[in-house]
């Protein structure tokens, strides 16, 4: 449960961090959408195989390598990120690495559960794990408010304490009591196995609709992520205040529609 949260919880940091490091410095968003645009591509390429790649090998070690990998991406930004005059190209390359570790991470996690949960508890398991896993969303703008409210925070200590967010859920992680031997018997090659996936989607109207409407609600959140810093920075005289309590804002509302999910009753 606290894998696939903490990984969450550190990229959204991270992500805030740099939104917040980019206006801040450039008064637009114009880098920042270059920044995310580019890196957003880790995420389309790595689950097109991520499955596959799953089924071939112990998710349990994925899990702690992409872990620890995205720990040494952070302190190495922590490092060489410069907070005054932010380099595009160091930063793409960061959040892309760190978009790749992600799109890993949780699918490794999904696949570990059948064989450390009982089949009986899985669907519960599977249930409030979710919610443990949106909830990172909603913390992070809240841990955010909180850093900046304290005073000049640099996008270098926002890394450090990324990296040891990851850190963090690598000795966690290192606790589960997996199988020392870990294989899925899928049929053919990798190629193969890719074009089956495809095919299951493609049979599969619901999951089609499914996958476009988070689509076009991806869109949508992005623009808007976006833009928070943007009105901060030139309506509001880069008013650090008012960017937190956006932020907090956003982890209330976030909050009251997790509460009113978890409450409701009807079949969806």
């Amino acid at each position: 449960m606290m894998s696939p949260f903490v990984s969450q919880l550190g990229l959204s940091v991270y992500l805030i961090g740099l939104n917040w490091l980019i206006v801040e410095a450039t008064g637009t968003t114009k880098q920042l959408g270059i920044i995310q645009a580019v890196s957003g591509v880790a995420f389309i390429i790595t689950d097109v195989f991520v499955g596959v790649l799953v089924d071939k090998y112990n998710p349990k070690i994925l899990i702690l390598l992409t872990n620890l990998l995205s720990a040494l991406v952070n302190f190495g930004g922590a490092i060489f990120v410069n907070s005054n005059q932010p380099q595009t190209l160091l930063l793409i390359v960061t959040t892309f690495s760190l978009n790749i570790m992600l799109a890993i991470n949780y699918p490794s996690v999904k696949a570990l559960v059948p064989s450390v949960i009982k089949s009986n508890k899985i669907q519960r398991f599977n249930a409030i794990s979710n919610t443990i896993y949106g909830f990172a969303s909603i913390l992070a703008p809240l841990i955010c408010s909180i850093l900046l409210s304290l005073g000049k925070l640099s996008f270098n200590q926002f890394l450090l304490v990324n990296g040891l967010l990851f850190l963090f859920a690598a000795l966690i992680n290192n606790r589960i009591d997996s199988p020392k031997s870990y294989s899925i018997n899928i049929s053919g090659k990798f190629i193969k196995s890719l074009i089956e996936g495809f095919q299951y989607i493609r049979r599969t109207r619901k999951l089609i609709l499914l996958i476009s409407a988070m689509g076009i609600f991806n869109l949508c959140y992005s623009g808007f992520i976006l833009l928070i810093p943007y009105l901060a920075k030139n309506y509001f005289q880069s008013n650090v205040s008012i960017y937190s309590i956006a932020l907090l804002l956003m982890s209330l509302g976030g909050l009251a529609g997790g509460v009113n999910l978890a409450r409701q009753t009807k079949s969806i």
